[in-house]
């Protein structure tokens, strides 16, 4: 079925087993920071720029990131935006209640993020000859 299909796409047919990546233990160093910044406040409406970094060094990946988020909303020291899922910036889930005097927490968020990765184990192909 596998090979059915990188036919119908023109891929190269698979190999098997013994062209696979071999089981090898990993060691990887990561490091992240996001800032807050505040960039206005319109009546209890606070705008605020979640700038973000993060890079990897290891054996199964190299590369470093960079993001952020633009919210507005109340409350927004509460937190540092939205939790996110790994492998990403931690520490992003703490939350300590900072809410205005209605007691409401409320924020509109848009974001993006941008990886440069310059070696990564899940991009190596099929071994040639001899090697592995």
């Amino acid at each position: 079925m596998q090979n059915g299909f990188h036919s119908i796409i023109g891929d190269t047919t698979n190999k098997g087993w013994h062209y696979q990546l071999h089981d090898e233990p990993t060691l990887d160093f990561s490091a992240g920071r996001i800032w807050r910044m505040d960039l206005a406040n319109y009546g209890g409406i606070g705008v605020q720029v979640l700038p973000q970094l993060t890079a990897q060094v290891g054996n199964t990946e190299i590369y470093a990131q960079t993001g952020g988020i633009v919210r507005f909303g109340q409350g927004l020291d509460s937190d540092f935006g939205p939790a996110l899922i790994g492998p990403q910036l931690s520490g992003t889930d703490a939350y300590t209640p900072r809410a205005p005097s209605s007691g409401t927490y409320s924020a509109a968020r848009w974001g993006a993020s941008w990886r440069m990765t310059c070696w990564s184990r899940a991009m190596i192909s099929a071994p040639a000859a001899g090697w592995g």
